[in-house]
């Protein structure tokens, strides 16, 4: 009876502890790995309530070690704990959000809607044989096919959503070849704590391929999805998953950042130039990375003492999070 009271005080104790942690050093703590990971603070928010509770975990886990601890000890451990609970958060999140954004069907209506579907001639596989169709319906398989897409935006694969799966698409494409980067220890990236999961990069991209029509509008992202839609085939090289990416959503930065880094692996400089101005252009590109990228394209052309000059000038004047300082340290180091 005793054994149980006492872990029943230190419970309450760490319980009591935490909460103080919660209000008063756990807002710091978020604001740190938020400015060290570049998370916003609209997203920090969403993860703190999250954060805590893990930290109440830890405590129901092991009231007597966190009562035994100092103070110092304590908060390490549960700073520690804070950053790898955000890490594995905005993990799951990124693996999970595309798949729950997909443009609502606003062609619901309370009426059925006017469906005309032409006659169709299947083949075993139970595809449409579009000019058997044609024939028997007495069009063209022009004419078909347009009578096929429009019957495809009536049952809701209108060009938003259309947009919305060719940039999961893309973002898929990019994580593939950013993981064959990391994997083969490409330019810079030996030391991954974790090994990269191509198999379930792969399975993204086959869920991907299944939510595409076969339409001639959608001939462009079936081709880039191709090796992934029946059987398995050995993953393109990086560059070009990263072609097919940087070609279906050519106005988001982290296809060509990625380029670039495939590029300057093998130090061809005048193409991963030309990468970095297009993702220069991109609307969603950060500040911190064009500027990281510029040095190391600097220092790849024999001008390190430039590169540092300019990392060190834009740390000065404004770093929105970590990497600039851990980079100008590298350096000087």
């Amino acid at each position: 009876m005793r054994d149980l009271q006492t872990v029943d005080s230190a419970r309450d104790h760490a319980l009591a502890i935490v909460e103080r942690f919660g209000q008063k050093l756990l807002p710091g703590v978020m604001r740190r790995i938020g400015a060290w990971k570049g998370i916003s603070p609209q997203q920090l928010a969403d993860l703190q309530e999250d954060v805590l509770q893990e930290l109440r975990i830890d405590c129901l886990r092991h009231p007597e070690a966190l009562d035994g601890m100092d103070a110092r000890a304590r908060h390490a451990r549960w700073m520690q704990l804070s950053e790898r609970t955000v890490y594995r958060l905005r993990r799951d999140q990124r693996r999970c959000s595309p798949l729950v954004e997909e443009p609502s069907d606003r062609a619901q209506r309370d009426q059925p809607l006017p469906l005309q579907l032409p006659p169709l001639v299947t083949l075993n596989n139970g595809r449409a044989n579009v000019a058997e169709s044609a024939r028997a319906a007495g069009l063209g398989r022009r004419a078909m096919r347009e009578r096929l897409d429009d019957l495809a935006a009536q049952l809701g694969w209108s060009e938003e959503r259309r947009r919305f799966w060719r940039n999961r698409a893309a973002e898929a494409l990019t994580d593939l070849a950013a993981d064959h980067l990391r994997a083969t220890g490409s330019n810079g990236f030996q030391g991954e704590r974790q090994q990269p999961d191509l198999d379930a990069r792969r399975a993204r991209l086959r869920r991907i391929a299944r939510m595409i029509p076969v339409q001639p509008a959608t001939l462009e992202e079936r081709r880039a999805l191709q090796p992934w839609v029946r059987r398995p085939q050995p993953d393109p090289p990086a560059r070009e998953l990263l072609r097919r990416a940087t070609a279906l959503a050519p106005d988001r930065a982290a296809g060509w950042l990625w380029m670039f880094e495939a590029l300057i692996a093998t130090l061809d400089l005048r193409r991963a130039s030309r990468a970095l101005r297009r993702a220069s252009g991109c609307r969603d590109v950060r500040r911190s990375d064009l500027i990281l990228a510029r040095a190391r394209l600097l220092a790849a052309r024999g001008q390190p003492g430039r590169a540092a000059h300019m990392m060190t000038r834009a740390r000065t004047r404004r770093d929105p999070d970590q990497r600039l300082r851990r980079a100008v340290e590298a350096v000087r180091a």
